[in-house]
């Protein structure tokens, strides 16, 4: 083992939370050290934790509800199991919105 993380611990840290309501579908994140229990947008208890699920044919990254296991690609439609744990600049990327943790009582 050499110095540093490996690619495994690299793609399993996030400095950020995301998150999708399920009731009115909205997705947002927090810092890493903010856990949302409620949607910031309708109040919804405890959102689903998002994930990127990665297409090995086209490398789109689609976001997705954790519980899923697998998502279609966003842009060949492909089912995706390959999964990712998204980083604040991937969220900013997407165009999803950050809350702090008044807005999503964490």
């Amino acid at each position: 083992m050499g110095c540093g993380k490996s690619q495994v611990d690299l793609a399993l840290d996030s400095d950020a939370n995301g998150y999708s309501c399920r009731k009115c579908r909205v997705m947002f994140y927090t810092d890493r050290d903010v856990f949302a229990t409620r949607c910031p947008e309708c109040k919804e208890p405890v959102p689903e934790m998002v994930l990127g699920f990665v297409c090995p044919a086209d490398k789109q990254v689609t976001l997705a509800p954790r519980g899923k296991g697998t998502a279609p690609c966003s842009k060949c439609g492909k089912s995706v199991s390959s999964q990712s744990i998204p980083r604040e600049a991937e969220f900013k990327t997407w165009g999803v919105t950050k809350r702090n943790a008044a807005d999503v009582g964490g």
